[in-house]
This record gives structure tokens, C-alpha cells and sequence, in this order.
């Protein structure tokens, strides 16, 4: 089993603490953003083809940034 520890100095440090601790609700968000323009670009659910390419180009930058950004958002 391997153990880590992260250690702050608060307040200054504030905001990064925030975001180590919510990390996983980020991460869901984003997985939750995704699913849902997934979902909404299969079903065509848009009246305007310019909104369907729209949201395809969306999620196609978060992936992206994602990858470039060394991160996974599936396992």
C-alpha cells in the first residue's frame, strides 16, 4: 500500500488545498459535461445543424485539453 500526504500552509495556500480536496468533483463535472454533449450530438437533440457542430467542437476541445494536459478522464 503506498501513502501520501499533501501539506499546506493556510490560509495562504488556500486555494490550492481547495482544489486538491475537490479534485474528484471537478473531475466528475467534466465527466458529467461530457457524457451529456455526448449524448446530446448522438441524439441530435438541436434544431440548428451550426448548434450540432458547435457542441461537437466543445467536446472535442475538452478531450483535447485533457490529453494535452496529461490527464484521463476515463479509465
Amino acid at each position: 500500500m503506498m501513502k501520501a500526504t499533501l501539506k499546506f500552509n493556510l490560509p495562504e495556500e488556500q486555494y490550492q488545498f481547495e482544489s486538491a480536496v475537490n479534485g474528484c468533483q471537478w473531475h466528475d463535472l467534466i465527466s458529467d459535461l461530457d457524457e451529456k454533449l455526448r449524448q446530446d450530438i448522438k441524439h441530435k437533440r438541436y434544431k440548428d445543424k451550426t448548434v450540432g457542430e458547435g457542441l461537437e467542437n466543445i467536446r472535442k476541445y475538452i478531450l483535447d485539453e485533457i490529453l494535452d494536459r496529461g490527464l484521463k478522464l476515463h479509465e
